[in-house]
C-alpha cells in the first residue's frame, strides 16, 4: 500500500491540518442513517462487472451503459482495497498493460491484479 501517495494527495488539498504527521495516521468513521428512500447497492468483490463500473467512473466513455445502469442509485459500494488499486485501475483503462479494457483477457488480468491481503493500522487511532 503506497501511503506516503495519500498522505501527500491528503496534505495537497488541504483534507489534513498543516501539522499533519503522516505516521498519526487519519481514520474517517461516519454512521450511517437509513432511509427507506435511498436506494443503495454493493457489489460483492472485485467482479467484472466491478471492475468496469469503476472504470466506467473513470474514463466516462468507457462502459456507459453501467454508467446508466447505476445512474439512480444513491449509494455504490465496492472494493477499493488501497492506493495500489488505483494504480491498477490506470494500467486497465490505458490499455496497455493489460490489453483493451472489457477484453476476457483484460479483465481477469486486472483482477487478479487486486487480491487484497490485509490493512493496516498508522499511529494510535482511537474510534
Amino acid at each position: 500500500m503506497n501511503v506516503q501517495l495519500s498522505v501527500r494527495k491528503a496534505m495537497r488539498i488541504g483534507s489534513v491540518p498543516e501539522d499533519f504527521n503522516p505516521a498519526d495516521g487519519q481514520v474517517s468513521v461516519y454512521k450511517f442513517h437509513y432511509d427507506p428512500n435511498i436506494l443503495a447497492y454493493c457489489f460483492q468483490g472485485a467482479t467484472v462487472e466491478w471492475l468496469h463500473f469503476v472504470s466506467a467512473n473513470r474514463k466516462k466513455n468507457l462502459f456507459p451503459q453501467l454508467l446508466k445502469k447505476y445512474g439512480t442509485i444513491d449509494i455504490i459500494s465496492g472494493k477499493i482495497a488501497d492506493d495500489q488499486t488505483a494504480r491498477t485501475l490506470q494500467r486497465y483503462i490505458g490499455g496497455v498493460d493489460f490489453g483493451i479494457p472489457g477484453t476476457p483477457e483484460a479483465d481477469k488480468i486486472t483482477i487478479e491484479h487486486l487480491e487484497f491481503i490485509r490493512s493496516d493500522r498508522y499511529g494510535d487511532i482511537k474510534l
